[in-house]
Protein backbone atom coordinates (compact mmCIF):
# COMPACT_ATOMS: atom_id res chain seq x y z
CA UNK A 1 0.00 0.00 0.00
CA UNK A 2 2.86 2.33 0.84
CA UNK A 3 4.50 1.70 -2.54
CA UNK A 4 1.23 2.29 -4.35
CA UNK A 5 0.72 5.53 -2.45
CA UNK A 6 4.27 6.70 -3.23
CA UNK A 7 3.84 5.78 -6.91
CA UNK A 8 0.60 7.76 -7.12
CA UNK A 9 2.25 10.75 -5.45
CA UNK A 10 5.21 10.52 -7.85
CA UNK A 11 2.82 10.34 -10.81
CA UNK A 12 0.90 13.35 -9.48
CA UNK A 13 4.10 15.36 -9.10
CA UNK A 14 5.28 14.38 -12.60
CA UNK A 15 1.88 15.23 -14.05
CA UNK A 16 1.91 18.69 -12.49
CA UNK A 17 5.48 19.39 -13.61
CA UNK A 18 4.62 18.26 -17.12
CA UNK A 19 1.51 20.46 -17.08
CA UNK A 20 3.55 23.45 -15.95
CA UNK A 21 6.20 22.83 -18.64
CA UNK A 22 3.74 22.48 -21.53
CA UNK A 23 1.62 25.40 -20.32
CA UNK A 24 4.70 27.63 -20.31
CA UNK A 25 5.67 26.42 -23.81
CA UNK A 26 2.11 27.11 -25.02
CA UNK A 27 2.07 30.62 -23.52
CA UNK A 28 5.47 31.45 -25.05
CA UNK A 29 4.32 30.25 -28.48
CA UNK A 30 1.07 32.19 -28.14
CA UNK A 31 2.93 35.36 -27.15
CA UNK A 32 5.27 34.98 -30.13
CA UNK A 33 2.33 34.54 -32.49
CA UNK A 34 0.55 37.59 -31.05
CA UNK A 35 3.69 39.71 -31.42
CA UNK A 36 4.10 38.58 -35.03
CA UNK A 37 0.46 39.34 -35.80
CA UNK A 38 0.73 42.79 -34.18
CA UNK A 39 3.86 43.52 -36.21
CA UNK A 40 2.19 42.39 -39.46
CA UNK A 41 -0.95 44.43 -38.75
CA UNK A 42 1.21 47.44 -37.95
CA UNK A 43 3.04 47.10 -41.28
CA UNK A 44 -0.25 46.85 -43.16
CA UNK A 45 -1.69 49.85 -41.30
CA UNK A 46 1.41 51.95 -42.05
CA UNK A 47 1.28 50.97 -45.72
CA UNK A 48 -2.42 51.84 -45.93
CA UNK A 49 -1.88 55.16 -44.15
CA UNK A 50 0.92 56.04 -46.58
CA UNK A 51 -1.35 55.20 -49.54
CA UNK A 52 -4.08 57.43 -48.07
CA UNK A 53 -1.59 60.29 -47.65
CA UNK A 54 -0.49 59.93 -51.29
CA UNK A 55 -4.09 59.95 -52.53
CA UNK A 56 -4.92 62.99 -50.38
CA UNK A 57 -1.85 64.83 -51.71
CA UNK A 58 -2.79 64.02 -55.31
CA UNK A 59 -6.36 65.23 -54.76
CA UNK A 60 -5.06 68.46 -53.19
CA UNK A 61 -2.74 69.08 -56.14
CA UNK A 62 -5.60 68.43 -58.59
CA UNK A 63 -7.93 70.73 -56.64
CA UNK A 64 -5.43 73.58 -56.56
CA UNK A 65 -4.56 73.14 -60.25
CA UNK A 66 -8.20 73.08 -61.36
CA UNK A 67 -9.03 76.09 -59.19
CA UNK A 68 -6.12 78.04 -60.65
CA UNK A 69 -7.16 77.09 -64.19
CA UNK A 70 -10.77 78.13 -63.60
CA UNK A 71 -9.67 81.36 -61.90
CA UNK A 72 -7.55 82.28 -64.94
CA UNK A 73 -10.46 81.56 -67.29
CA UNK A 74 -12.86 83.58 -65.13
CA UNK A 75 -10.48 86.55 -64.91
CA UNK A 76 -9.94 86.44 -68.69
CA UNK A 77 -13.71 86.57 -69.33
CA UNK A 78 -14.17 89.22 -66.62
CA UNK A 79 -11.44 91.43 -68.04
CA UNK A 80 -12.92 91.05 -71.54
CA UNK A 81 -16.34 92.08 -70.23
CA UNK A 82 -14.82 95.04 -68.37
CA UNK A 83 -12.96 96.19 -71.48
CA UNK A 84 -16.09 95.79 -73.61
CA UNK A 85 -18.21 97.73 -71.12
CA UNK A 86 -15.53 100.42 -70.79
CA UNK A 87 -15.46 100.81 -74.56
CA UNK A 88 -19.24 101.13 -74.76
CA UNK A 89 -19.30 103.64 -71.90
CA UNK A 90 -16.64 105.71 -73.68
CA UNK A 91 -18.88 105.85 -76.77
CA UNK A 92 -21.83 107.17 -74.74
CA UNK A 93 -19.88 109.99 -73.12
Amino acid sequence: MRTTRLNRCAILIQKNLKKKYYRRKYLEARESILKLQAWARGCLARKEAQAMRIVRAAVTIQRVWRGSKERKAFNKIRNSVILTQAGKLANYE
